[in-house]
């Protein structure tokens, strides 16, 4: 359907042009973090240091902090990090209370989750899943983090990143203080749960929903290949 621009622009619409607004998550969140002027990126979930690495290349030069509890991935991340004087990363994990829990570490540690793998996941992909290890990790409240380091997010441009396997909105519990000061936000969301008792897609837009977030932008992660179904998705938000 052809709608001419002026007629959307009339009520307060504009029409995205796919190649320009649209093209994947790296282009999306250029856009984004300067439509928002964001200068500081809380990165949870941090892994190998691959999203800081993502924001330098699409040339944002402001301030990352990532936080990474598997020791052999924040040993990457240091690797990645430690030349840049705007990127900190520290070895504990974020959660809803402050405590040390077991993580779950397959052999591809993108995987790794407090959650246990849902018997569907591992039957499924059995291969990610067959070795596995556990380490005991640090977990921290965000909203503690954030104060104790005096990051002060009332006068910051504050984008907050959670890629955490099913915690997600176990982090957020931890960041009532905080929440209300982001600008915007990413999070990982689930349509095939790959673990136990973790939120669906519905519940976790629910959540964003009522936390004042309103969607900019769902990338697909991963698809199973019989069915094309989505697995999980990358949610990009912003605050009205």
């Amino acid at each position: 359907m052809n709608i001419p621009r002026k007629l959307v622009g009339m009520f307060g619409y504009d029409l995205a042009r796919i190649s320009k607004y649209q093209p994947n998550i790296e282009s999306h969140l250029q856009l984004l973090f300067k439509s928002l002027d964001i200068d500081l990126v809380l990165d949870v979930g941090g892994n190998n240091g691959g999203y800081g690495l993502l924001l330098r290349e699409f040339g944002y030069k402001g301030e990352i902090i990532s936080f990474e509890p598997v020791q052999r991935c924040y040993t990457r991340l240091l690797r990645h990090s430690e030349n840049d004087r705007h990127w900190s990363a520290h070895n504990f994990a974020l959660g809803p209370r402050k405590a040390e829990m077991t993580i779950t570490v397959p052999e591809s540690d993108d995987f790794s989750s407090f959650l246990d793998v849902a018997p569907s996941a591992k039957e499924k992909w059995s291969e990610v899943f067959a070795t596995v290890e556990r380490e005991v990790v640090r977990v921290e409240r965000l909203d503690d983090v954030v104060a104790e380091m005096g990051l002060a997010p009332e006068n910051r441009n504050v984008f907050l990143k959670l890629d955490t396997q099913g915690f997600d909105l176990e982090v957020l519990k931890g960041a009532a203080n905080v929440i209300g000061d982001l600008k915007g936000m990413q999070s990982e969301i689930s349509m095939i749960p790959i673990y136990q008792d973790m939120p669906n897609y519905l519940e976790s837009l629910t959540r964003f929903h009522e936390l004042g977030f309103k969607l900019t932008g769902l990338y697909p992660v991963a698809r199973d290949k019989a069915t094309l179904q989505i697995i999980e998705m990358d949610c990009v938000m912003r605050r009205d």
